[in-house]
């Protein structure tokens, strides 16, 4: 095949992935509305005798930032890879799946291995209060299958430290109130977190399975999350953003997503990422498109400060608003990147707009029996 033909055959936008593709026109008064694009240029359209796309063309928003541009509207959406998006999904949906008991030494070879996987990669250890003990062959930790409120020295407090912990009771006062240690006090609201995670995946478990409803109400809201700086030499902040969806009439919220995978190491991302290459290709088209990269992170710090100044009116304040959108490069995303914000220390951000196709694609799941969602 020459150079032309493969070209011409390559694909134009990510392909659909898990059932996912969000490329398409996002104009609800465009007449091509969610209607998908070709994938490919040339020879492996799936629309007989159809060589050219005639709804959209490929528009460069900036260097490595393709735009899908709807020939019936002439508005164009940056492209986005429906990978990272499912890979978003698995992540914001990870607390419906119980964790399987396994080798807490996370440096360890077995600490992916659960027993119930690998029963040969553990020895039986005698028991805890009741509860079977395990001692992993290769790293010699043990462990119990015990629920963790054993290890609650002094469980009386959990429920004061809830209720100031919803009452935004600073740290120190907190730990001053109920007379506990800062390293209690975090090792308790870790186990309260855990606690959470089991009661929301114990009823949300139960959505996917029987949940029935005629029609939902339901409120979507975005909040920015700013963290305090942690070195005297270095006092930028920073910021997460968090989307939740709650139910209208009951006030149960589906989810309060971040932006933000702590379980990745940006090292071994960014050494994998120049490994593959992955700088040189559009951003929709890397493996780890989802997640805020060190360069591009760099880039978007020097890029324009697109502050919107006052018009006099709501009406001018709302067309000054919408002109400011349809200028950016990504009308997705909401973050703002300047030279006061920086990215954790562990961890990585996620570009904010894959964060809010995940949380999506996760009540899509939830509301699978709901005939009719009505987002106010």
């Amino acid at each position: 095949m020459s150079n032309k033909s493969y070209q011409e055959n390559e694909a134009r936008i990510p392909d659909i992935f898990e059932g996912i593709q969000v490329n398409n026109c996002k104009n609800p008064k465009c007449e091509k509305f969610g209607v998908e694009p070709l994938i490919y240029k040339n020879l492996y359209n799936s629309q007989a005798g159809s060589k050219r796309d005639p709804n959209y063309a490929i528009s460069g928003l900036a260097k490595g930032v393709p735009g899908l541009k709807c020939k019936a509207c002439n508005e164009i959406t940056p492209i986005k890879s429906n990978y990272s998006i499912e890979e978003e999904k698995q992540r914001l949906s990870a607390y419906l799946i119980a964790s399987p008991l396994s080798c807490p030494n996370e440096s360890c070879i077995n600490h992916n291995l659960s027993i119930i996987e690998a029963p040969d990669s553990y020895y039986k250890f005698g028991q805890t209060s009741g509860n079977q003990r395990y001692q992993c062959k290769v790293c010699r930790k043990t462990f119990s299958s015990g629920n963790k409120r054993r290890s609650q020295k002094r469980s009386e407090v959990n429920k004061s430290l809830y209720k100031a912990l919803m009452n935004k009771l600073p740290v120190k006062r907190c730990c001053e109130f109920l007379e506990i240690s800062p390293q209690t006090y975090y090792r308790k609201v870790d186990w309260l977190y855990e606690q959470a995670l089991g009661f929301v995946r114990e009823r949300e478990r139960k959505l996917l399975r029987s949940f029935e409803m005629k029609r939902l109400y339901l409120s979507t809201d975005r909040q920015v999350h700013t963290s305090n700086w942690t070195k005297r030499d270095d006092k930028r902040n920073t910021e997460l953003l968090a989307l939740g969806t709650a139910d209208n009439i009951s006030g149960y919220v589906f989810g309060w997503h971040f932006n933000f995978d702590p379980r990745v190491s940006p090292l071994q991302i960014e050494s994998e990422t120049i490994e593959l290459g992955d700088y040189d290709r559009p951003a929709p088209f890397r493996k780890h498109a989802r997640l805020w990269l060190e360069r591009d992170f760099e880039s978007a710090q020097r890029g324009p400060n697109n502050t919107i100044q006052a018009q006099g009116s709501i009406q001018a304040d709302i067309a000054a608003k919408y002109q400011s959108e349809v200028s950016r490069l990504n009308t997705e995303a909401v973050e703002e990147i300047d030279n006061t914000v920086k990215p954790p220390s562990n961890g990585m951000l996620v570009h904010s707009e894959y964060t809010m196709y995940g949380h999506f694609q996760l009540l899509n799941e939830l509301f699978a029996n709901t005939e009719k969602c009505a987002f106010t």
